[in-house]
C-alpha cells in the first residue's frame, strides 16, 4: 500500500482504534491490484467513518474507493456533492 498527495494518519479526531486517516485536496492511498479486490465473487461490505468539517462544501462527488477498468467489473464509492454516500457497480466497465 503507497499513500500520495500528503495522506497522513491523524491522533486528532478517529472512531476505531487510535488514528485515522486524513486526506485533503487529490490525497489517496492506493493498493496492488488482488483477487481479494474480486467483489462479484463473494459477499462484500464496506465499513467506514467519515468525518467532513461543516466549513467544507462539497461542489462535486467525492471518490472515497474505486475500482475502475474497461471491459470487466468497475465499482466505485464515493460522497456525492449533496453529502449523501454513493454506490455504483458495472460488469462491463
Amino acid at each position: 500500500m503507497t499513500t500520495g498527495g500528503g495522506a497522513t494518519t491523524s491522533a486528532t479526531r478517529w472512531k476505531w482504534g487510535t488514528h485515522a486517516m486524513t486526506f485533503g485536496g487529490a490525497s489517496y492511498i492506493h493498493t496492488p491490484d488482488a483477487p481479494e479486490w474480486a467483489f462479484a465473487a463473494r459477499d462484500w461490505s464496506i465499513d467506514c467513518w467519515i468525518y467532513v468539517p461543516s466549513s467544507v462544501t462539497l461542489a462535486t462527488d467525492n471518490t472515497l474507493a474505486c475500482v475502475w477498468g474497461t471491459g470487466g467489473l468497475s465499482w466505485w464509492v464515493g460522497l456525492r456533492s449533496n453529502g449523501r454516500l454513493g454506490y455504483y457497480d458495472s460488469l462491463d466497465g
